[in-house]
């Protein structure tokens, strides 16, 4: 968007969902104002004036929908959802507003779910289940921000992980990121997996390939120029790790994913 873009006043009869990539997003619903920032997601009731209440430059994507039973809660309410996971079993949990670490992961979807949609022509059930597998993957997305027992040590994971996302240039390793950090390379790769799931050494590769498909659906940048962007000096071996995550190549993923024509309102989306 320009610098001087400002979101035009209307009404909707179904709820929209914003998710924000790039800038900073400010937006009246009724009489409140919300500003958000790159990560935000916000989810709107149908019915409700919107508008622009500042000029600004923001990249962002909007689905609308609808659906046959939806609540929207607060913060507050949602995190005694996630407290009693019960509550929540065969529900998409959603706040009104939260932030995601990683806006990368659900953009892409989105790219892809977007091709589907403009290669389908019309809107059927297929286009309608990956619109509601959008919704659910934003929804855990959320719920993975469900803290662990151990806050400490919460806090700490959280801080190598943005490390390593932040540091996408880098050739990292277990010693390196464990010294960065005071830990023993031995306990940290143990808890890590033990916590994230994944070991440390697949997290990075992991990082680095979600930068590669961001930068593959969203720039120009030649494939070599993507690999050295995301550490690796080799293109070879960068694509040979590509193509064994998602079975094919950078080009073809590229050629694949990117040739959405995209207008106005190509991204909206109805889910019954």
């Amino acid at each position: 968007m320009p610098d001087d873009w400002k979101h035009y006043k209307r009404t909707c009869d179904h709820y929209i969902m914003y998710i924000v990539t790039e800038g900073k997003f400010y937006l009246k619903v009724e009489d409140k104002k919300y500003e958000f920032e790159s990560g935000s997601v916000f989810l709107m009731k149908d019915n409700l004036p919107h508008e622009g209440f500042k000029e600004h430059a923001v990249i962002f994507y909007w689905l609308h929908f609808s659906f046959d039973n939806i609540r929207i809660v607060s913060e507050e309410q949602a995190k005694k959802y996630m407290t009693h996971s019960h509550n929540i079993h065969n529900k998409i949990l959603f706040p009104e507003a939260f932030t995601m670490e990683h806006v990368e992961n659900s953009i892409i979807f989105i790219n892809q779910t977007l091709h589907f949609n403009a290669s389908l022509k019309k809107q059927n059930q297929l286009t309608n289940y990956l619109s509601t597998t959008t919704l659910i993957l934003l929804s855990n997305l959320y719920l993975s921000k469900k803290p662990l027992n151990d806050q400490v040590l919460n806090r700490r994971l959280t801080d190598i992980c943005k490390y390593i996302d932040g540091n996408g240039r880098d050739n990292l390793d277990l010693k390196q990121i464990a010294n960065t950090f005071n830990y023993n390379p031995q306990y940290l790769s143990k808890v890590f997996k033990y916590h994230i799931g994944i070991s440390l050494k697949e997290y990075v590769i992991q990082s680095k390939l979600r930068n590669a498909e961001y930068m593959l659906l969203s720039t120009d940048n030649t494939i070599a120029t993507i690999a050295k962007t995301c550490g690796y000096n080799n293109e070879f071996y960068f694509m040979r790790l590509f193509k064994k995550k998602y079975g094919i190549t950078p080009s073809h993923y590229r050629n694949l994913y990117c040739n959405t024509k995209y207008t106005k309102y190509n991204s909206d989306f109805k889910i019954k």
